[in-house]
């Protein structure tokens, strides 16, 4: 029973101290989810800086800022008990919870040097993609304008892993600036989905426009993360982008099934 309790204590100790970044260090704060740019205290052994912030690591997530006052206005009126709450807004209620916890025993611990994408944030990725679903200017956008998103989607993707290699070599850029420059791109991005998302929120529409903003959105990831596995952060030779270590693992797993991988 101590035992509990002191795990409690700690996990309550994170908690308070994150979330009180907010009013004593919200610098930190902007860090991790705006714009990290480059980190005082790096020396030269230390490499470069190669963060990225939450919103430089997804743009989509711009959209989100419409959440809460849509929230808002759908729930306020109508306050309900816990016992009736459709199974989706249970599922809301869990993925905020989760958010909550995450963030509460991780912020304190961020930023830290060389987070590629927010590390210890990663599942808040997962989460914000089913928080844009729930969104009704989204969902209308993918609903009634799926081929114009695909076509921004797939044109940027293509479009901008050649533009952006082609800036690199150009200016012969290091890493650190590569990803900066990729950084700087995503937040400009970032703002124009915001303002769509509050756009279409306050007055349903502009679907055109969303599919345009949000395929240039999911396109720019996609080219950053091209030419990340092709130039900027190759894991080895053997392959080309990382995640081909996933596949390659599990293929050469289930044909030695029973035997030991050759070292």
């Amino acid at each position: 029973m101590a035992a509990l309790a002191g795990i409690g204590q700690r996990l309550l100790g994170l908690v308070i101290g994150s979330y009180g970044l907010f009013l004593t260090d919200p610098g930190r704060i902007v860090a991790v989810f705006a714009r990290t740019g480059y980190l005082d205290g790096l020396t030269a052994s230390e490499d470069a800086a190669i963060n990225l912030s939450v919103l430089a690591s997804m743009p989509l997530l711009g959209a989100l800022v419409a959440a809460p006052a849509l929230a808002a206005k759908r729930q306020l009126p109508a306050l309900q008990s816990p016992r009736e709450w459709s199974p989706i807004r249970v599922l809301d209620a869990f993925s905020v919870g989760y958010v909550v916890l995450l963030l509460g025993i991780s912020l304190g611990s961020l930023p830290v040097h060389h987070m590629f994408t927010v590390r210890y944030l990663h599942p808040l990725y997962v989460v914000g993609l089913y928080w844009l679903a729930r969104l009704p200017a989204v969902r209308r956008v993918v609903e009634s304008q799926g081929r114009a998103l695909a076509a921004a989607t797939a044109g940027t993707a293509l479009a901008g892993a050649g533009v952006y290699l082609g800036v690199i070599a150009a200016a012969d850029l290091v890493l650190g600036e590569s990803v900066q420059v990729y950084a700087l791109w995503a937040l400009t991005v970032a703002v124009a989905v915001l303002a769509w998302a509050v756009l279409a929120t306050v007055r349903p529409g502009f679907d055109r426009a969303g599919a345009v903003v949000l395929g240039v959105a999911a396109g720019s990831m996609a080219a950053y993360l091209l030419v990340g596995g092709l130039s900027l952060f190759p894991v080895t030779g053997e392959f080309v982008l990382p995640l081909s270590r996933i596949l390659v693992d599990a293929v050469h797993y289930t044909r030695l099934y029973g035997s030991s991988p050759p070292f």
